[in-house]
């Protein structure tokens, strides 16, 4: 019989560290009027980014074409909900980095897709940059 036994907790680091995303200038060159432009490469996964692909983000292999330069370009501005960073995506500049449902989108406020809902817009492609987790 076990007495007063804590449980174990597996050691955090690889998913924090799995977690950054170290931010890269951006693949193309800033649009006028708008904030610094950036991308994010995968600390795993050197040279892989976080690319939007029908609406939607994933991690894939730079590839070099100026598509996928701007499918990976994000440019920072004030939080919509008046906090925080919101990133406008590069080649849909009325779309936003967006959690919604436990995936990452590009989103309007309103829309044909689920994702569109103006339900929590604000809040949720508003983003608290912070340090990151592990050097």
């Amino acid at each position: 019989m076990r007495r007063n036994r804590k449980p174990r907790i597996p050691d955090r680091k690889p998913c924090r560290v799995a977690a950054q995303q170290p931010v890269k200038e951006g693949q193309n060159p800033r649009p006028s009027g708008r904030g610094a432009c950036q991308s994010f490469e995968s600390r795993n996964y050197p040279g892989d980014f976080l690319r939007h692909y029908n609406y939607q983000l994933s991690r894939q292999p730079m590839v070099g074409t100026t598509q996928f330069r701007q499918d990976a370009t994000f440019c920072a501005g004030t939080g919509k909900s008046g906090t925080g960073t919101s990133f406008a995506s590069y080649n849909y500049p009325t779309r936003y980095l967006r959690h919604y449902k436990y995936n990452v989108y590009i989103a309007s406020d309103g829309g044909s897709n689920t994702f569109d809902s103006t339900t929590s817009w604000t809040d949720d492609v508003s983003w608290a940059v912070t340090a990151p987790w592990a050097p």
